[in-house]
């Protein structure tokens, strides 16, 4: 196939469900359209020479991951709706109705559709929650940068921050913290001795779960805890205050608790 030559793929179309408003249609829509451009046109695949047998598995994987993301997304709207005890058709007009909850909404179909850790798919509900409760574009902002947070992070990075947040401990103004070998050590069984550590701690590093103390360009005013700028030795990883925070609604979702704003 040439550069010239282009695939024709049909628009993605909003599957019917239980809500058959427009709202509803819309929000379908995006999240099917985020769907089928990872796997492509199966159509077009064959006729770049993917054979019969593996096309049609294809088809059958993609229609399966398709049930998967909108049941993710309905249990996603389902717990954001149950905070206010209202049906989930009247909860995503209110996300329609304001530009920001509303690219709060997209940001978390994105994270819903493609994981299976249940927790997330509640706390990412309960921060849509929590956003829509907020008028101040500030507020709703923060609450933004959390749902792309939570969509960012799976079970493994969860369990090291839980790690993380274990060795966190601030004692005679000095700040406690685990090194990467033993980060490495204590999460090794969990993860088969594989070598991943740092593919896991990077993401919470760089949404601002957690950060390695004594690094000259951190801000150590934002470790948990309120612990004394500069207290303790490099090249320890601490958790957060956004990070704690992180875990604590996590809990929360996991747990069916009440969403504490």
């Amino acid at each position: 196939m040439t550069d010239e030559q282009e695939i024709e793929r049909p628009a993605p179309t909003a599957r019917r469900g239980p809500y058959r408003d427009e709202t509803y249609e819309v929000t379908a829509g995006v999240a099917i359209a985020a769907l089928t451009v990872p796997l492509g046109d199966v159509g077009g695949i064959a006729a770049a020479g993917l054979t019969p047998p593996a096309a049609r598995a294809l088809k059958s994987v993609h229609a399966k991951w398709i049930k998967s993301s909108e049941e993710n997304v309905q249990r996603m709207l389902d717990e954001g709706a149950s905070v206010f005890d209202e049906d989930v058709e009247t909860f995503i007009d209110r996300m329609t109705e304001n530009p920001r909850h509303l690219l709060c909404l997209v940001r978390a179909i994105e994270g819903a559709q493609s994981t299976a850790y249940q927790g997330k798919i509640r706390l990412l509900g309960r921060a849509l929650a929590a956003a829509i409760e907020e008028e101040d574009p500030t507020r709703i902002d923060e609450e933004q940068m959390f749902i792309e947070a939570v969509r960012r992070v799976e079970m493994p990075h969860v369990l090291l921050l839980r790690a993380i947040e274990r060795h966190t401990v601030l004692e005679a103004n000095e700040i406690e913290a685990a090194s990467e070998s033993e980060l490495a050590q204590e999460i090794g069984d969990y993860f088969g001795g594989r070598g991943i550590l740092q593919p896991l701690l990077r993401p919470l590093e760089s949404y601002g779960l957690a950060r390695l103390h004594g690094s000259p360009d951190a801000w150590d005013g934002n470790i948990a805890s309120d612990i004394v700028p500069g207290a303790g030795g490099a090249g320890k990883w601490v958790i957060t205050l956004f990070g704690k925070r992180f875990l604590q609604r996590l809990t929360e979702a996991e747990e069916g608790t009440t969403l504490d704003n």
